[in-house]
């Protein structure tokens, strides 16, 4: 059919765009806790524990990411199937008829 792409062809694109998606909320949440952090160095926290406290936060919104990325890519594979309580729909198939030679003649 012609459009249509793979989903093997759609992974490394995709996956690219989420590895700057989630480095760039990293990015923002330690940009938001900054003073927090400067704090926590000048109380005499090291850089080790400053990183561990931010760590528990940027891997519990990962997890929430792929959960949520996981769900809705089984929802999209299921809807570009046709898929679903429905079933497939009826007369699609293009491979019977007089042109294809599949056609009942009288």
């Amino acid at each position: 059919m012609a459009g249509t792409t793979s989903p093997a062809a759609a992974a490394p694109p995709a996956l690219f765009v989420g590895i700057f998606i989630i480095a760039n909320t990293f990015t923002m949440l330690v940009a938001q806790r900054t003073k927090e952090l400067a704090l926590m160095r000048a109380v005499g926290a090291t850089r080790r524990q400053v990183t561990r406290s931010v760590l528990p936060e940027a891997f519990s919104v990962g997890a929430v990411a792929s959960a949520a990325g996981r769900a809705a890519g089984i929802g999209s594979a299921a809807g570009h199937q046709g898929g679903g309580r429905e079933g497939p729909r009826r007369g699609t198939c293009r491979t019977a008829g007089p042109l294809t030679g599949g056609g009942a003649r009288r």
